[in-house]
C-alpha cells in the first residue's frame, strides 16, 4: 500500500509528490485549478484510498495509475427492467495507467465489490461519445464497452486519454477485453469455471440463469446481489399469494375455466420467472464472480 496516499487527509499534500516508484502520478490524476476540481480531487483521493490494497495486487512492476474517473457500465436490458437497482449493480471505477484501462465494480460508496476487468491500449479500436453523453470503447475483438454517468467535468479529459493511448499503444496479443481472477487478478478472456492460476472457482451463469427461473431472486442471491435478490424474492412471493387466492377464489365458482386458469399460470410463470431468469443469466455473464478462494491465491 502507499504510505503517502494512505496518509493524506487532502489532494493538495499529493500532487507535489512525484515519485517514479509509486503506482500513482498524483500530478496527473489531480486537479490543480478549474469549477469544482476541488470536491472531484476530493473524491478521487477517497476511491484511490479505498482500491489502493487492491491496487497493490493488481498493479505490475513499473505500471502507474495516470487517471481515475467513475460512472456506470451501461446495459440497455439492466436499465429497463431493473431501474434504479442497474445502478447501484454497475457502477464501476475507471483507472487509466500506463498499459491498460481498470474497470472495478464499486459501491456508491466507492467501496471495491466483485467484478474487475480491463481493456489493453492495443486492443482498442476505437473510443467516442454518443449523443446521449455515453463514452463508447470499441476493442478489436468482442463486446463494446459502455460507460455512462461520467461526472461531465471528466469526460472530455478521460476520452481523449483514453484515445491518446490507443493511439501510441503497442500491437496487443489479446484484443479483447479481458475479465480478471477476483481471486488473484490474473486475466481471462473466456469465463472458465476456475483461475488456472490460483485455481479459485467462480460462480455459474448458467446456474443463476437456473435459479431465477426456479424462483424470481434466488440467482441474485446467489450472485451475491443481496438486496436485489431479497427484493425480487418479496416480490414474487406477493405476486404469487394474489395468483393463488385469486385462483382458490375462482375454483369454488360455478363454471369455473380449469384450462384458463393453466394458461394464467403459465403466462405468470414465463414473464416472471422467465423474464428475471434472462436478466440475470445477462448479469451472471458480465464478469467472474468469486465462489471458493484457490489455495494458490495470493
Amino acid at each position: 500500500m502507499d504510505v503517502y496516499l494512505q496518509g493524506a487527509s487532502k489532494a493538495d499534500e499529493l500532487i507535489p509528490l512525484d515519485d517514479p516508484r509509486s503506482h500513482y502520478a498524483f500530478a496527473k490524476i489531480f486537479e490543480t485549478k478549474g469549477w469544482g476540481a476541488s470536491r472531484r480531487n476530493k473524491e478521487r483521493l477517497k476511491l484511490l484510498q479505498s482500491l489502493d490494497g487492491a491496487l497493490s495486487e493488481m498493479l505490475r512492476d513499473g505500471e502507474r495509475v495516470l487517471s481515475v474517473a467513475w460512472g456506470d457500465e451501461y446495459s440497455l436490458l439492466e436499465e429497463y427492467f431493473l431501474r434504479a437497482w442497474a445502478h447501484f449493480m454497475n457502477r464501476r471505477a475507471l483507472l487509466l495507467t500506463n498499459e491498460r484501462l481498470l474497470v472495478l465494480q464499486i459501491s456508491v460508496r466507492k467501496k471495491l465489490l466483485q467484478l474487475k476487468s480491463q481493456v489493453r491500449w492495443g486492443a482498442i479500436k476505437k473510443v467516442k461519445t454518443s449523443w446521449l453523453g455515453m463514452v463508447m470503447i470499441t476493442p478489436k475483438q468482442g463486446k463494446r464497452l459502455d460507460l455512462a454517468r461520467i461526472p461531465r467535468a471528466m469526460k472530455k479529459a478521460f476520452t481523449s486519454a483514453i484515445d491518446a493511448q490507443r493511439r501510441t499503444a503497442h500491437v496487443s496479443n489479446v484484443e479483447a477485453r479481458e475479465h480478471l481472477c477476483p481471486h488473484c487478478y490474473e486475466p481471462h478472456v473466456e469465463m472458465p469455471p476456475a483461475c488456472p492460476k490460483c485455481r479459485g472457482t467462480f460462480k455459474s451463469a448458467s446456474r443463476a440463469r437456473w435459479l431465477s427461473f426456479l424462483f424470481p431472486g434466488l440467482g441474485d442471491l446467489y450472485l451475491g446481489h443481496r438486496w436485489l435478490g431479497v427484493f425480487q424474492v418479496v416480490g414474487a412471493l406477493c405476486a404469487w399469494v394474489v395468483f393463488a387466492n385469486a385462483f382458490l377464489e375462482g375454483s369454488q365458482r360455478d363454471g369455473f375455466d380449469a384450462r384458463a386458469a393453466a394458461i394464467s399460470f403459465g403466462i405468470v410463470l414465463l414473464f416472471m420467472h422467465g423474464i428475471d431468469a434472462w436478466v440475470t443469466g445477462h448479469t451472471a455473464k458480465k464478469g467472474l464472480y468469486p465462489e471458493k478462494r484457490g489455495a494458490l491465491a495470493g
